[in-house]
């Protein structure tokens, strides 16, 4: 039985001990704008592990001979040994008072495939994940007071689905100006007490789309959204339209198909898992260095940016970072690592001094946050924007060499058969009459002269186009009485003009 906790958002008293005083120091100190966790997980037995934490906030990555061990530092590094709780307890509980207090709030699960995100945020059998304890501890701390929804979706292949209500189309996203994206049609639920939760997130478990690889035998395919928007109590303004909202993503994996194996339908979904990724590694250089950030690129970075509120606060970000210790996973590592240390570079809101507070006291400013001037890209950064250079200009110069389309060569006619242009002669419609008509050319017409004789003689006359049997049986009995045809003189033996005998 887990202990009983003060609720999020109060005020702990002085003799609450170091949970307390914790809990103070954390309401009087702005949080960062972008916080980086990383969770270890569990590697095989009897193996180095090229992931090691030195303390609670600095990791090492030991490669091999000759490259040194590269240290990283992040607000806090959970070792393979750590539970779920001690994450919610650690990272994500404090956040959850600046949600209740009118603040955006958005905890990301990112890694790659195979390193315990999705067992981090859904939890296992018998240990509730992120997302679970998220939904208790909020309905524990706002009571009757507020009203709790929430909507869940996920990013497959750029299409947005519904996981409360799953069969229908791909959504639509909108964004209203000055206000957090929408999706039309999207389902969302008022949230109950338990174990209402625990229902949600397996519901969700079993409604995302995964498929087995060889990094992981339960491969999320598609990135999960969950949306949770907290109502002002009745009569309090609030600075969100709607209400602030909390964004728990379980993000799908980098996958190298290489490893994976991927091919197929799993090859493209690892395609379009990767670009996404990639834009929002772009989204949180933009921010980094002060720029705009290309949300639009990606339905993904769509539904977990949208437009803060220039008269609140800017909203906060946990990026979660899942790592497996194993060497195989050395390069994917690197990556991750270096993703997470660029986002942790974001700058912090704008801080503006308050008197009354003692000296150097400081809060965050609700004056828009100003840009800060452009820092200088890691190295890495620099080397694939190069890269994504060189390969412009290529294709720029390729497209200049490459010589102007040719038109399409005429349709190939049969030997002997006389052009388009020699079957039609003009001619007067009357004589001394200035118009002209199009009339078929004599060879024309003595050719076809020659096909309909040859039909009436030697083949079925049924078969001609627009005969039919009854008149085919005229040609008949036709030939019977008068003997073959010598000219075409169909309406003869069709019985439109008088019967006579066969022309010499």
């Amino acid at each position: 039985m887990r202990a009983r906790r003060p609720p999020i958002g109060s005020r702990p008293a002085a003799s609450n001990g170091p949970a307390g005083a914790m809990a103070a120091e954390a309401a009087a100190a702005p949080p960062r704008r972008v916080q980086v966790c990383v969770r270890l997980r569990p590697g095989p037995p009897g193996e180095d592990p090229c992931l090691l934490p030195l303390d609670s906030h600095t990791l090492q990555l030991r490669e091999d001979p000759p490259h040194a061990p590269s240290c990283y530092r992040f607000d806090a590094v959970y070792d393979a040994a750590s539970s779920t709780a001690a994450v919610y307890e650690g990272s994500v509980r404090l956040l959850l008072a600046q949600f209740l207090a009118g603040r955006d709030v958005t905890v990301l699960a990112y890694g790659p495939s195979g390193s315990g995100k999705t067992h981090t945020m859904l939890g296992g059998e018998g240990e509730p994940g992120l997302v679970q304890r998220a939904l208790e501890e909020l309905l524990q701390a706002v009571g009757a007071s507020r009203r709790l929804s929430v909507a869940c979706m996920e990013v497959y292949c750029e299409e947005v689905r519904d996981l409360l209500a799953p069969g229908g189309p791909p959504l639509r996203i909108l964004q209203p100006r000055g206000g957090p994206p929408e999706v039309r049609g999207l389902t969302r639920l008022p949230l109950s007490p338990p174990p209402a939760p625990s229902l949600l997130v397996a519901s969700l478990g079993a409604r995302r789309c995964a498929a087995p690889t060889l990094l992981n035998p339960s491969s999320s395919r598609g990135h999960l959204v969950l949306w949770v928007r907290c109502e002002p109590p009745p009569g309090t303004p609030s600075p969100m339209p709607g209400g602030p909202t909390l964004t728990l993503a379980d993000l799908a994996g980098l996958e190298d198909p290489r490893q994976s194996g991927a091919g197929g339908a799993r090859l493209r979904e690892g395609g379009a898992t990767n670009a996404s990724l990639g834009v929002l590694r772009r989204v949180l250089g933009a921010l980094r260095r002060g720029g705009r950030p290309p949300l639009r690129e990606s339905r993904l970075t769509r539904l977990l940016g949208g437009v803060p509120n220039p008269s609140g606060p800017p909203p906060l970000l946990l990026l979660l970072l899942t790592l497996c210790p194993h060497p195989s996973g050395l390069p994917q590592a690197r990556r991750a690592l270096s993703f997470a240390r660029g986002a942790r570079r974001v700058p912090p809101p704008q801080q503006a001094a308050v008197g009354g507070q003692g000296e150097g006291a400081t809060v965050a400013s609700d004056a828009p946050e100003s840009r800060s001037p452009p820092s200088t890209p890691p190295p890495e950064d620099q080397a694939l924007q190069r890269w994504l250079e060189d390969a412009e200009n290529t294709l720029q110069r390729l497209k200049k060499r490459r010589p102007p389309p040719s038109p399409p060569p005429p349709p190939p006619s049969r030997p002997g058969a006389p052009s388009p242009a020699s079957l039609v002669v003009l001619r007067r419609r009357q004589k001394g009459c200035p118009q002209w008509e199009a009339v078929a050319a004599p060879q024309l017409e003595a050719g076809v002269r020659a096909h309909v004789l040859q039909a009436l003689n030697g083949g079925d006359p049924a078969q001609l186009r627009g005969l039919g049997p009854r008149r085919g049986g005229r040609v008949r009995a036709w030939r019977q009485e008068h003997g073959p045809f010598r000219t075409a003189n169909v309406t003869a033996a069709l019985g439109t003009a008088p019967l006579g005998p066969a022309p010499q």
